[in-house]
Protein backbone atom coordinates (compact mmCIF):
# COMPACT_ATOMS: atom_id res chain seq x y z
CA UNK A 1 0.00 0.00 0.00
CA UNK A 2 3.07 2.15 0.75
CA UNK A 3 3.74 2.55 -2.89
CA UNK A 4 0.94 3.96 -4.28
CA UNK A 5 1.34 7.30 -1.76
CA UNK A 6 2.92 9.48 -4.62
CA UNK A 7 -0.12 8.71 -7.07
CA UNK A 8 -2.63 9.15 -4.43
CA UNK A 9 -0.90 12.70 -3.20
CA UNK A 10 -0.78 13.77 -7.11
CA UNK A 11 -4.47 12.95 -7.17
CA UNK A 12 -5.48 14.59 -4.09
CA UNK A 13 -3.34 17.42 -5.07
CA UNK A 14 -5.45 17.56 -8.56
CA UNK A 15 -8.54 17.45 -6.95
CA UNK A 16 -7.41 20.02 -4.25
CA UNK A 17 -7.67 17.99 -1.40
CA UNK A 18 -5.26 19.14 1.57
CA UNK A 19 -5.33 17.93 5.45
CA UNK A 20 -7.68 20.85 6.99
CA UNK A 21 -8.27 22.41 3.92
CA UNK A 22 -12.19 23.38 3.50
CA UNK A 23 -14.04 23.67 0.46
CA UNK A 24 -13.70 27.51 0.65
CA UNK A 25 -10.15 28.31 0.75
CA UNK A 26 -9.38 24.70 -1.97
CA UNK A 27 -11.75 26.79 -4.52
CA UNK A 28 -10.14 30.14 -3.83
CA UNK A 29 -6.57 28.39 -4.44
CA UNK A 30 -7.85 26.86 -7.69
CA UNK A 31 -8.76 30.28 -9.18
CA UNK A 32 -5.95 31.87 -8.21
CA UNK A 33 -4.02 29.18 -9.70
CA UNK A 34 -6.16 29.33 -13.15
CA UNK A 35 -5.10 33.24 -13.23
CA UNK A 36 -8.38 34.64 -11.21
CA UNK A 37 -8.39 37.09 -8.77
CA UNK A 38 -10.32 36.49 -6.00
CA UNK A 39 -13.81 38.27 -5.44
CA UNK A 40 -12.73 40.41 -2.45
CA UNK A 41 -9.34 41.85 -4.31
CA UNK A 42 -10.78 41.65 -7.68
CA UNK A 43 -11.64 45.09 -7.58
CA UNK A 44 -8.40 46.39 -5.85
CA UNK A 45 -5.91 43.95 -7.42
CA UNK A 46 -4.87 42.78 -10.54
CA UNK A 47 -4.86 38.94 -10.95
CA UNK A 48 -1.59 36.65 -9.76
CA UNK A 49 -1.25 35.33 -13.43
CA UNK A 50 -0.71 39.49 -14.64
CA UNK A 51 2.60 39.61 -12.49
CA UNK A 52 6.17 38.83 -14.01
CA UNK A 53 7.15 36.98 -11.19
CA UNK A 54 3.92 34.68 -11.68
CA UNK A 55 5.26 33.79 -15.03
CA UNK A 56 7.73 31.72 -14.16
CA UNK A 57 7.44 27.78 -13.94
CA UNK A 58 6.63 26.75 -10.48
CA UNK A 59 5.58 23.55 -10.72
CA UNK A 60 3.85 22.43 -7.76
CA UNK A 61 5.39 18.95 -5.63
CA UNK A 62 3.64 16.83 -4.33
CA UNK A 63 3.44 16.88 -0.32
CA UNK A 64 6.12 14.55 1.75
CA UNK A 65 3.72 11.88 3.25
CA UNK A 66 5.30 12.00 6.54
CA UNK A 67 4.71 15.43 7.00
CA UNK A 68 1.17 14.59 6.48
CA UNK A 69 1.10 12.01 9.62
CA UNK A 70 1.70 14.02 12.50
CA UNK A 71 -1.24 13.20 13.78
CA UNK A 72 0.08 9.07 12.60
CA UNK A 73 3.32 9.80 13.95
CA UNK A 74 2.08 10.78 17.57
CA UNK A 75 -0.19 7.71 18.06
CA UNK A 76 2.62 5.59 17.68
CA UNK A 77 4.46 7.03 20.01
CA UNK A 78 2.42 7.17 22.60
CA UNK A 79 1.39 3.71 22.10
CA UNK A 80 5.01 2.83 22.12
CA UNK A 81 5.51 4.85 25.52
CA UNK A 82 3.04 3.41 27.12
CA UNK A 83 4.66 0.05 26.21
CA UNK A 84 7.65 0.80 27.86
CA UNK A 85 5.30 2.01 31.28
CA UNK A 86 3.63 -0.87 30.99
CA UNK A 87 6.97 -3.20 30.70
CA UNK A 88 8.29 -1.05 33.60
CA UNK A 89 5.72 -0.59 35.86
CA UNK A 90 4.65 -4.67 35.53
CA UNK A 91 2.20 -5.54 32.53
CA UNK A 92 -0.64 -7.44 34.43
CA UNK A 93 -0.88 -4.63 36.99
CA UNK A 94 -1.09 -1.70 34.55
CA UNK A 95 -3.14 -3.88 32.02
CA UNK A 96 -5.59 -4.66 35.14
CA UNK A 97 -5.71 -1.59 35.91
CA UNK A 98 -6.46 0.11 32.85
CA UNK A 99 -7.70 -2.80 30.47
CA UNK A 100 -11.15 -2.82 28.66
CA UNK A 101 -13.06 -5.01 30.98
CA UNK A 102 -17.04 -4.67 30.19
CA UNK A 103 -18.36 -5.15 33.60
CA UNK A 104 -16.07 -2.70 35.12
CA UNK A 105 -16.47 -0.05 32.68
CA UNK A 106 -20.60 -0.51 33.48
CA UNK A 107 -19.86 -0.50 37.00
CA UNK A 108 -18.49 3.24 35.91
CA UNK A 109 -15.12 3.26 34.69
CA UNK A 110 -15.71 4.44 31.40
CA UNK A 111 -12.00 5.55 30.91
CA UNK A 112 -11.30 2.33 30.65
CA UNK A 113 -12.37 2.27 27.14
CA UNK A 114 -9.82 4.44 26.41
CA UNK A 115 -6.86 3.49 28.65
CA UNK A 116 -7.28 -0.41 26.96
CA UNK A 117 -6.57 1.02 23.58
CA UNK A 118 -3.06 2.28 24.19
CA UNK A 119 -2.19 -0.88 26.05
CA UNK A 120 -0.91 -3.86 24.38
CA UNK A 121 -0.15 -7.56 25.60
CA UNK A 122 3.40 -8.32 24.04
CA UNK A 123 6.57 -6.96 21.60
CA UNK A 124 4.63 -9.11 18.72
CA UNK A 125 1.67 -7.40 19.71
CA UNK A 126 2.18 -3.66 19.52
CA UNK A 127 4.77 -4.08 16.56
CA UNK A 128 1.96 -5.48 14.38
CA UNK A 129 -0.53 -3.04 15.61
CA UNK A 130 1.60 -0.16 15.09
CA UNK A 131 2.82 -0.74 11.92
CA UNK A 132 -0.81 -1.31 10.84
CA UNK A 133 -1.29 2.14 12.22
CA UNK A 134 1.74 3.84 11.13
CA UNK A 135 0.40 2.29 7.06
CA UNK A 136 -3.36 2.79 7.01
CA UNK A 137 -2.51 6.34 9.22
CA UNK A 138 -0.53 7.95 6.49
CA UNK A 139 -3.58 7.59 4.07
CA UNK A 140 -6.45 8.49 6.26
CA UNK A 141 -5.03 11.50 7.26
CA UNK A 142 -3.77 12.53 3.96
CA UNK A 143 -7.29 12.36 2.88
CA UNK A 144 -9.35 13.54 5.63
CA UNK A 145 -7.09 15.85 7.20
CA UNK A 146 -5.64 15.60 10.94
CA UNK A 147 -8.86 16.62 12.63
CA UNK A 148 -10.84 14.23 11.26
CA UNK A 149 -8.38 11.68 11.45
CA UNK A 150 -8.82 12.13 14.95
CA UNK A 151 -12.47 12.07 15.22
CA UNK A 152 -12.57 8.70 13.39
CA UNK A 153 -9.50 7.15 15.65
CA UNK A 154 -10.96 8.70 18.81
CA UNK A 155 -15.03 7.27 17.61
CA UNK A 156 -13.30 3.85 16.26
CA UNK A 157 -11.73 3.18 19.39
CA UNK A 158 -15.19 4.29 21.73
CA UNK A 159 -17.52 2.01 19.61
CA UNK A 160 -14.83 -0.85 19.81
CA UNK A 161 -15.21 -0.46 23.36
CA UNK A 162 -18.57 -0.42 23.35
CA UNK A 163 -18.94 -3.92 21.54
CA UNK A 164 -16.64 -5.47 23.90
CA UNK A 165 -18.79 -4.13 26.82
CA UNK A 166 -21.88 -5.78 24.83
CA UNK A 167 -21.01 -8.97 23.25
CA UNK A 168 -17.68 -9.84 25.99
CA UNK A 169 -18.03 -7.94 29.15
CA UNK A 170 -16.01 -10.58 31.39
CA UNK A 171 -12.78 -10.45 28.90
CA UNK A 172 -9.87 -8.45 29.33
CA UNK A 173 -9.36 -6.98 25.82
CA UNK A 174 -6.61 -4.86 24.85
CA UNK A 175 -4.62 -3.13 22.29
CA UNK A 176 -5.05 -0.53 19.31
CA UNK A 177 -6.70 -2.82 16.25
CA UNK A 178 -10.41 -1.71 17.45
CA UNK A 179 -9.54 1.85 16.43
CA UNK A 180 -7.02 0.85 13.75
CA UNK A 181 -10.28 -1.16 11.83
CA UNK A 182 -11.85 2.14 12.29
CA UNK A 183 -9.23 3.71 10.23
CA UNK A 184 -9.50 0.93 7.78
CA UNK A 185 -13.21 1.53 6.95
CA UNK A 186 -13.00 4.97 6.95
CA UNK A 187 -10.11 4.52 4.17
CA UNK A 188 -12.49 2.11 1.97
CA UNK A 189 -14.91 4.58 1.93
CA UNK A 190 -12.70 6.88 0.60
CA UNK A 191 -11.12 4.58 -1.80
CA UNK A 192 -14.31 3.82 -2.87
CA UNK A 193 -15.38 7.51 -4.27
CA UNK A 194 -12.41 8.45 -5.17
CA UNK A 195 -12.62 6.16 -8.79
CA UNK A 196 -9.81 4.62 -10.13
CA UNK A 197 -6.72 6.04 -8.54
CA UNK A 198 -8.46 4.78 -4.82
CA UNK A 199 -9.46 1.47 -6.45
CA UNK A 200 -6.47 -0.17 -5.62
CA UNK A 201 -6.11 1.53 -2.51
CA UNK A 202 -10.03 -0.15 -2.10
CA UNK A 203 -9.27 -3.18 -3.07
CA UNK A 204 -6.22 -3.87 -0.90
CA UNK A 205 -8.27 -2.45 2.32
CA UNK A 206 -10.67 -4.89 2.04
CA UNK A 207 -8.34 -7.77 1.34
CA UNK A 208 -6.72 -6.93 5.12
CA UNK A 209 -9.81 -6.38 6.49
CA UNK A 210 -11.62 -9.62 5.46
CA UNK A 211 -8.60 -11.39 6.27
CA UNK A 212 -7.99 -10.07 9.99
CA UNK A 213 -11.80 -10.26 10.56
CA UNK A 214 -11.56 -14.62 9.47
CA UNK A 215 -8.20 -14.78 11.72
CA UNK A 216 -10.44 -13.13 14.74
CA UNK A 217 -13.17 -15.88 14.28
CA UNK A 218 -10.46 -18.66 14.06
CA UNK A 219 -10.45 -21.08 17.64
CA UNK A 220 -7.80 -20.20 19.96
CA UNK A 221 -6.59 -16.99 18.51
CA UNK A 222 -6.74 -14.85 21.40
CA UNK A 223 -8.09 -12.09 19.31
CA UNK A 224 -11.73 -10.00 20.60
CA UNK A 225 -13.38 -9.78 17.04
CA UNK A 226 -15.95 -8.01 18.67
CA UNK A 227 -13.66 -5.03 19.52
CA UNK A 228 -12.65 -5.30 15.37
CA UNK A 229 -15.88 -5.09 14.18
CA UNK A 230 -17.05 -2.36 16.51
CA UNK A 231 -14.44 -0.05 15.12
CA UNK A 232 -14.55 -1.07 11.71
CA UNK A 233 -18.34 -0.74 11.73
CA UNK A 234 -17.65 3.26 13.20
CA UNK A 235 -15.18 3.83 11.26
CA UNK A 236 -17.23 3.10 8.01
CA UNK A 237 -19.68 5.26 9.09
CA UNK A 238 -17.43 8.15 9.83
CA UNK A 239 -15.75 7.98 6.75
CA UNK A 240 -19.61 8.38 4.83
CA UNK A 241 -19.92 11.08 6.92
CA UNK A 242 -16.90 12.87 7.08
CA UNK A 243 -15.44 12.34 3.78
CA UNK A 244 -16.07 15.30 0.88
CA UNK A 245 -14.70 15.65 -2.44
CA UNK A 246 -14.29 19.11 -3.92
CA UNK A 247 -17.04 19.74 -6.56
CA UNK A 248 -15.29 20.64 -9.95
CA UNK A 249 -14.23 24.09 -11.04
CA UNK A 250 -14.43 25.23 -14.59
CA UNK A 251 -12.45 28.87 -14.96
CA UNK A 252 -14.55 31.19 -16.76
CA UNK A 253 -13.64 34.03 -19.28
CA UNK A 254 -15.70 36.30 -21.51
CA UNK A 255 -14.05 38.93 -23.97
CA UNK A 256 -10.75 38.68 -22.50
CA UNK A 257 -11.72 39.82 -19.07
CA UNK A 258 -11.56 37.27 -16.24
CA UNK A 259 -14.29 36.64 -14.05
CA UNK A 260 -13.86 36.60 -9.96
CA UNK A 261 -15.28 34.12 -8.12
CA UNK A 262 -17.39 34.10 -4.66
CA UNK A 263 -17.50 31.30 -2.26
CA UNK A 264 -20.80 31.51 -0.78
CA UNK A 265 -19.87 31.26 2.87
CA UNK A 266 -22.88 29.04 4.14
CA UNK A 267 -23.07 26.97 1.42
CA UNK A 268 -19.37 26.73 -0.48
CA UNK A 269 -21.14 24.41 -2.44
CA UNK A 270 -22.43 27.69 -4.47
CA UNK A 271 -20.19 29.92 -6.36
CA UNK A 272 -20.95 32.89 -8.20
CA UNK A 273 -19.24 34.63 -10.90
CA UNK A 274 -18.78 38.68 -11.20
CA UNK A 275 -17.36 40.76 -13.97
CA UNK A 276 -14.17 43.19 -12.76
CA UNK A 277 -14.33 46.81 -12.95
CA UNK A 278 -14.81 48.09 -16.45
CA UNK A 279 -11.76 50.10 -16.41
CA UNK A 280 -11.84 50.52 -20.60
CA UNK A 281 -12.58 54.53 -21.85
CA UNK A 282 -16.00 54.64 -23.39
CA UNK A 283 -15.79 54.38 -27.00
CA UNK A 284 -18.15 57.46 -27.93
CA UNK A 285 -17.10 61.10 -26.93
CA UNK A 286 -19.08 63.05 -24.06
CA UNK A 287 -21.36 65.06 -24.61
CA UNK A 288 -20.23 68.71 -24.09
Amino acid sequence: MAEDIPEMLRFLDEIGVRPGATVEHRLARSARRAGYASADRAAATPSRSNSPASSRSNPAKPRSAARSALLTRLLVAANVLVYIYEQLAGADKVEMQGGMIGAYVVAGQWWRIFTSAFLHADLMHIAFNMFALYQVGQFVEMIYGTPRMAIIYTLSAVGSGIAVVIFAPDVLTIGASGAIFGLFGALAVAGSKLGEPGANIMKQTTGIIVINLIIGFLPGSNISYQAHIGGLVVGVLCGFILFRTPRPRVAVAHEGAAYAQRIDPYDPGVVTHEHPPITDPPSHPPHA
